[in-house]
């Protein structure tokens, strides 16, 4: 049979419409439970295969998706993540999942969830936030570090929100030339760095290793 796209973009809307609906049901039986959640709309619109829902009291997601092949076709997919930050990807912590049939009730599916992704996740989540927020705090400091660098006259770029670095360009200042980024802990980076005989002369000398003692 010929492939149908018309055909299977129908087929695709009525799965998403079902997804809608068993999320919907198992929010509230999640809510049932006293988990603190709800679905996470914004996040849906930008993943059009999927749905989520926002669990509060746990600070985790949980994604939704049918899957589309192998043995396990035609059932649903829950995955339990954590993440919360663009950087540090390696720290968030890999969380539980379980599937279920489109037709298991939504209260089944909810203590599936709540015993298999939500109570494991109690330990990993916690020390992920931690570590999270500590990188959050530090985020924050660095539009400080960008106004005290600019007092000192260089034209750092205004970085980005929620960004790590800021950068600029020395031009030939005091015999160095290069790009320079700073972080959010106020240290700097000076990448590819240019300096004139004098000027390297005397930052080697600064940076020479000396004999202990």
């Amino acid at each position: 049979m010929p492939y149908d796209a018309t055909a299977h973009a129908r087929e695709l809307a009525a799965d998403q419409a079902r997804l809608d609906a068993i999320t919907d049901c198992v929010k509230v039986e999640l809510q049932k439970l006293g988990i603190d959640c709800a679905l996470d709309v914004a996040k849906s619109e930008g993943n059009p295969d999927a749905r989520f829902i926002r669990c509060n009291d746990a600070r985790l997601n949980i994604r939704a998706s049918f899957i589309r092949y192998g043995a396990n076709k035609g059932r649903i997919d829950w995955q339990g993540y954590a993440h919360r930050r663009e950087f540090h990807r390696s720290d968030v912590p890999h969380l539980g999942e379980t599937t279920s049939a489109p037709d298991a009730t939504a209260k089944r599916i909810a203590k599936a969830i709540a015993s298999r992704i939500i109570e494991p996740a109690s330990e990993p989540v916690a020390k992920y936030n931690a570590t999270a927020d500590t990188w959050d705090a530090h985020r924050a400091e660095l539009p400080k570090h960008v106004a005290t660098v600019r007092a000192m006259g260089f034209d750092v770029r205004e970085p980005q929100p929620g960004a790590t670095e800021a950068d600029f360009y020395l031009s030939g200042l005091r015999g160095i030339s290069g790009s320079v980024r700073i972080n959010s802990n106020g240290g700097a980076y000076l990448d590819r760095v240019s300096l004139d005989p004098e000027t390297a002369r005397a930052v080697l000398e600064f940076l020479a290793v000396r004999p202990k003692g």
